[in-house]
This record gives C-alpha cells, structure tokens and sequence, in this order.
C-alpha cells in the first residue's frame, strides 16, 4: 500500500514537471508544436538562411550574449532570486505578467531549480534558441519518501528588443 501510494506521488510530480522545459525532438525527427510567441514578439518564419548576426557594439556576439544572460537568469532561479529573474523576461511577457505574479509562480513551485548547463545556441538576427539542461529537485510530500533529482533538456526562445536579449518563456 505504501510503495503504491509513493508511487503515485512520484508519478504526479514527474507529470507536473513536464510543464517546466521544452524538450527538443530527437534527432531526425520534425518537432511538435512551438511555444507560441507573445504579442509583440517576431515572429518566427521559415526563411533562407540569414546572415549572420551582428555583434553588438561591445563586440560580444549575440550567441555569447545570450548564453551569458542565460547563464546569469538561471543562477537566479537557482538562488531563488526571483525579482531578478524577472529581469530576464521579454518586455512583452513583463506587459502581461507582473512581478509579483512571476516571482509567486516561481516560488510556489514544489520543484527547485538547481542549476542548469549550456548545450548549444543558434541564432538569426533578431531571434536566438538556447538549449540547456535543468537540473532540478523535487521534495516528495510524504513522511520518509525523500527528494527525486532529475534533470531535463530544454530550448528557451530568445529575442532582441531595444539593444538587449530577452527570455520568451512559454504562456
């Protein structure tokens, strides 16, 4: 009866982790959906291949830019500074979504980001795809069943509005 239970439990919050990435397609495969761009977004299109994106003025590649920015707005989630993650937030998820709504969300989450590493990133002028792998931690609700780590690929949509790279997460 015990492990049934714990089992269940443990299948819930797998289930409810799937809401967390995007897993890309396997290779060779076509991929299902994309996550749908907010208003205000680019949007994306099938086009011959671009040139390649300018550096910015600083000289740092938009593929440099954006794996340190999301580099900096994981270690933020890992920390558990919200408020600043948000930072991160394409301005128009920032118009559909407040502050205090984002950092709500994040916390009340039953699973705990712990880190995340950089696989790979690819981008056209004005929109960029990163694909990291999240390392996360989920405290089993149920007296002496423990923690299950898990970690999972995901690609993270990313634009570039007035000069700056944004995160485009999922609505």
């Amino acid at each position: 009866m015990k492990s049934t239970f714990l089992s269940i439990v443990l299948g819930f919050a797998i289930l409810s982790l799937t809401g967390c990435a995007t897993t890309p397609p396997a290779t060779g495969q076509t991929p299902g959906p994309e996550p749908q761009a907010e208003a205000g977004a680019p949007a994306e299109t099938e086009q011959p291949a671009a040139a390649t994106p300018e550096p910015a003025a600083d000289g740092e590649t938009p593929e440099n830019r954006v794996v340190r920015r999301g580099r900096e707005r994981w270690d933020r989630i890992a920390s558990g500074e919200y408020d600043l993650a948000y930072e991160y937030l394409s301005p128009g998820y920032r118009d559909k979504t407040t502050r205090t709504e984002y950092i709500v969300r994040l916390a009340g989450q039953r699973v705990r980001w712990n880190d995340a590493d950089f696989e790979k990133v690819e981008c056209k002028p004005e929109i960029c795809r990163a694909t990291w792998t999240i390392h996360w931690i989920y405290h089993i609700p149920v007296k002496g069943a423990g923690v299950y780590n898990g970690e999972k690929p995901t690609v993270e949509n990313w634009i570039l509005a007035d000069g700056e790279w944004y995160f485009v997460p999922s609505l």
